[in-house]
């Protein structure tokens, strides 16, 4: 058990880390309630029984996120992660499905690289997909976004 706190510890250390550089774009941040809820979604493209694990997880979430208005999203992997790998052979088939949305593989190695070009392209796809998707997002009403706050005094 201490295990598995440490570990969640960790990866939501993580999830800041990286959510902070899109900072500015990310509008709302919402986990699901419920990891069932990703894996039914990701049972369009994998049998759970078979696969239980970070590609049903992965590929669910593209769903979820979708669900939830979200205008791209973006897997970062560990470089060569087979998981990561065989998410991307899948994905063009989800972003398809998901009227477009685009999806984008990172792989890091555990050393410092110049993400900036990759993490644009990545940016004005999203750009374009919100200015031209079906549904415009809904922002929830008690959300007001640091960035757009304007004095009302």
């Amino acid at each position: 058990m201490p295990g598995a706190l440490l570990s969640d510890r960790m990866q939501r250390r993580n999830v800041h880390e990286l959510t902070a550089l899109f900072s500015e774009n990310l509008i709302v941040w919402e986990e699901p309630s419920h990891v069932k809820v990703i894996v039914d979604h990701g049972a369009r493209y994998l049998n759970p029984h078979a696969g239980l694990g970070e590609i049903i997880l992965n590929l669910g979430k593209a769903f979820w996120l979708h669900k939830k208005d979200t205008d791209g999203m973006v897997d970062i992997s560990p470089f060569s992660c087979m998981d990561g790998i065989s998410c991307e052979s899948i994905y063009p088939k989800v972003s398809r499905d998901l009227d477009r949305m685009p999806i984008r593989n990172f792989y890091c190695d555990g050393t410092r690289t110049n993400l900036d070009e990759g993490v644009g392209i990545f940016m004005e796809l999203a750009a374009h997909y919100s200015r031209n998707k079906k549904q415009p997002r809904r922002v929830p009403p008690y959300f007001v976004p640091s960035h757009r706050v304007m004095d009302v005094a």
